[in-house]
């Protein structure tokens, strides 16, 4: 992972007992940047030596695919750990950022797990607590949708991260999934995950529609809304081609430097 220019790595501290952030970047639509934001978010809080783990339970395996790894050859994936607790979490250390990859065969997930909150605890019983000791973070990048596994990861996270690309309905599928997700809790108390950030992708100020959806929603979760807003820019669409994260495909992009604000930001809350 190559060092973003102009950037002062943080040096390395005698490092203590943590209890790890665990985020679930959370839509039920796709296309938001969600998978984009689980990577590069991941690779900038490594860039701040920070020891992080990228969580990839999105049968799509985009996450995977992005950091290089070939979830087609894979003998072992989240998967494996999911239906046998005697699986060890598979992890693959990519240049520093630890990954816990997908695998094709989540599309038939729900028929192996079950659809009640039982169900629900397996990602947090099975693959992140042998896990917490480890990690200052654990990312996971979810399906884009409200299934079984996207609870799992509700269930299992600590925070919520809802990525939103500024266009049209996306305010409004923005309140449906604030209000589903407050449903869920609402349902199951021991759930302790919370709504703590809402990122803007694709944001273009010089389109009137990309300000108004930001004052909107900004002016609904005004405590919760990132300074940071992810500038449309097409190296963050061409890394994922070259198997890359945006440090070490083109770290003087505007891709680069704002995620690598929005991770300065997130070690600030």
């Amino acid at each position: 992972m190559a060092q973003k220019k102009g950037v002062k790595r943080a040096e390395r501290t005698t490092r203590k007992p943590v209890t790890p952030k665990i985020i679930a970047l959370v839509n039920m639509k796709g296309g938001t940047g969600k998978t984009v934001t689980a990577v590069n978010l991941s690779a900038g809080l490594t860039l701040l030596k920070k020891r992080v783990c990228l969580i990839d339970i999105d049968a799509q395996c985009n996450a995977t695919y992005h950091v290089g790894i070939k979830a087609h050859e894979l003998e072992v994936s989240v998967y494996d750990s999911l239906v046998d607790p005697t699986v060890k979490p598979p992890i693959i250390n990519c240049n520093g950022l630890y990954v816990i990859p997908a695998s094709l065969r989540l599309a038939g997930i729900e028929q192996k797990l079950p659809a009640h909150i039982e169900g629900f605890f397996t990602l947090k019983k099975n693959v992140v607590n042998k896990l917490e000791s480890v990690f200052d973070f654990i990312i996971i990048d979810c399906p884009p949708s409200l299934g079984i596994m996207t609870l799992n990861a509700i269930t299992t996270a600590t925070d919520i991260f809802i990525p939103v690309q500024t266009e049209a309905f996306a305010e409004r599928g923005m309140y449906q999934l604030a209000r589903a997700i407050k449903s869920y809790k609402d349902s199951n108390p021991d759930v302790v995950a919370k709504i703590s950030g809402i990122l803007f992708t694709r944001f273009d100020k010089r389109k009137i529609l990309n300000r108004q959806t930001v004052l909107r929603i900004s002016e609904k979760f005004p405590d919760i809304v990132f300074r940071t807003k992810i500038r449309d820019n097409v190296s963050l669409g061409e890394a994922p081609g070259f198997r890359k994260d945006i440090f070490s495909y083109k770290p003087d992009c505007y891709g680069a430097t704002d995620y690598f604000e929005l991770a300065k930001e997130v070690l600030e809350r």
